[in-house]
């Protein structure tokens, strides 16, 4: 015959025995590199964003000596389109081991 207690105790040992097993996957993802800790993705998106606002920021000086003398506005847009996404795709060149297998793409 099984007691309440019994039973609290051995819903209790199979709930710690799947919290074990379920922080031990997530220890092994990350040492395979499956998945990154809140601080690495904090340090790789603050690098993100330093590149990103540095580019940003040279976009005028990259573009001015290209539109001095450009009289048409879709010549114009076209050379500030071509700045910008070749500054957004700077964002997209995240090194795949950085982001883990599950991200296959960067888009």
């Amino acid at each position: 015959y099984r007691t309440d207690e019994d039973l609290n105790f051995e819903r209790e040992h199979t709930l710690l025995e799947k919290t074990k097993r379920e922080k031990a996957e997530i220890e092994l993802d990350l040492l395979k590199g499956k998945i990154l800790d809140a601080a690495e993705v904090e340090k790789l998106q603050a690098n993100m964003i330093i590149t990103f606002r540095s580019r940003i920021l040279s976009m005028g000086s990259k573009c001015a000596p290209k539109l001095l003398g450009q009289k048409s506005i879709p010549v114009i847009t076209e050379i500030i389109n071509i700045e910008a996404h070749e500054a957004l795709n700077e964002l997209k060149q995240i090194p795949a081991e950085m982001l883990g297998d599950n991200c296959d793409d960067n888009e």
